[in-house]
């Protein structure tokens, strides 16, 4: 699946309410051979999972979403401006850049 097709795919799930905006706790660690909350596609050991646990109505822990890390990127994009925090134009793209870099390391 290209990017925008990607982007496409996360836009209407949080549309639909499938995927609710990003907010909460992130985790990040090895892949776990699951399939990502956002795309579909299986998180192999080999890439970075994101374990994205939302607030419940009560406080404590809701929900966990399991995707992976360029999926989050674009999920967090897709929520809109009102749910990322505040950060530098360029400073997600440098971010991300590192990320890409070092995953193709990994291989």
């Amino acid at each position: 699946m290209d990017e925008e097709q990607l982007r496409t795919v996360i836009r209407e799930r949080v549309r639909t309410g499938q995927l609710p905006p990003v907010a909460g706790r992130i985790f990040g660690g090895r892949g776990s051979n699951t399939a990502c909350d956002c795309c579909g596609q299986i998180i192999g050991h080999r890439e970075i999972e994101y374990e994205v646990e939302l607030p419940s109505a009560f406080g404590g822990p809701g929900p966990t979403f399991l995707v992976h890390a360029h999926c989050h990127w674009i999920w967090r994009e897709e929520s809109g401006p009102q749910r990322s925090p505040p950060e530098s134009e360029g400073s997600q793209n440098l971010i991300w850049n590192a990320l890409r870099d070092a995953m193709e390391r990994v291989g």
